[in-house]
């Protein structure tokens, strides 16, 4: 519910298409990184984590999620 609310706030503002959400808590953060209109792939991770690594790793993941998917 989270991702479809703020992919629909997103289009709203027009601020082109959403492709990743991090939600960062008091004891780590979860990166969602959207694979088209209908699954996401989320990492979490603690806080001493290194984020954009795990960012990285997650963009450069997302062709072969993909095409294992279809």
């Amino acid at each position: 519910r989270i991702v479809a609310e703020t992919k629909r706030m997103s289009s709203n503002l027009e601020s082109g298409d959403m492709r990743e959400l991090d939600i960062t808590t008091d004891f780590g953060v979860v990166a969602m990184r959207l694979l088209g209109d209908s699954c996401f792939l989320a990492l979490t991770m603690d806080m001493n984590a290194n984020h954009g690594k795990g960012r990285y790793l997650a963009r450069l993941a997302e062709f072969d999620l993909l095409e294992a998917l279809a």
